[in-house]
Parts: C-alpha cells; structure tokens; sequence
C-alpha cells in the first residue's frame, strides 16, 4: 500500500514531469483544412491533416469537432 511519504513523491515527479516534458495544451478540429490543431506546453503549434492520422481517416466532421485531449496532455481523444 501506498503510503503518504511515497505518495508526495510521486505528485513531485509528476508535478517535474509535466514542467519539463511538453504536452497538449489544446487542441482543436479546423474545419476549412480538415486539420486537427495541436499547441504544445512549450509554445510549439502544429496541424495534421486529419486523414494522415491513424483512425481519423474518413471520421466525420460532427465527431472531429468533439475531439479532446487526454487529461494528462499526452494524447488526442476522438469519438469511436
């Protein structure tokens, strides 16, 4: 079991984790480019055309408008 001394260091390592490693800070379905846009916690921007990503080719644009982010930061969640 888990105790409290075990459970600090594990919310410090997380805590430097997700101050050192970039993640998704949003991400958004841009319609007019079919484009999935992705900003990073370091400032990096980028979009991908949703049909060069795996499982994205042929979804609709009803389900890329709901797409999210994982809460950690560290992926993309789309509907099934």
């Amino acid at each position: 079991m888990m105790n409290e001394v075990d459970y600090q260091a594990v919310r410090e390592a997380g805590a430097l984790h997700r101050a050192t490693v970039p993640h998704v800070v949003s991400a958004r379905f841009i319609r007019a480019r079919r484009a999935i846009h992705v900003t990073l916690s370091n400032g990096v921007e980028m979009s991908v055309p949703v049909d060069l990503l795996q499982g994205l080719q042929g979804a609709s644009l009803k389900d890329l408008a709901k797409i999210e982010m994982t809460p950690l930061g560290n992926g993309l969640l789309a509907p099934p």
